[in-house]
């Protein structure tokens, strides 16, 4: 049987509880999981609110090649 196919948003891997358990069902071979790289800027920006993130979201904005709002 295929391991299940999903997608996460932003709001699933911004918060770390939540994140570990389906990063750990995929290490797993339970999920198959999977984002893009606007949900990555996404999670980025959260990143900046909650932790203060400023590098990271930059890192994975200039990598995806995309444009984070000014501010952020």
């Amino acid at each position: 049987m295929s391991p299940l196919l999903v997608l996460a948003d932003a709001n699933i891997l911004v918060k770390d509880v939540v994140s570990f358990v389906f990063f750990d069902l995929a290490k797993a071979g339970a999920l198959d999981l999977r984002w893009t790289p606007q949900i990555e800027v996404e999670y980025a920006r959260g990143s900046v609110q909650q932790f203060d993130n400023q590098e990271l979201a930059t890192e994975l904005a200039e990598r995806w090649g995309l444009q984070l709002p000014p501010g952020q």
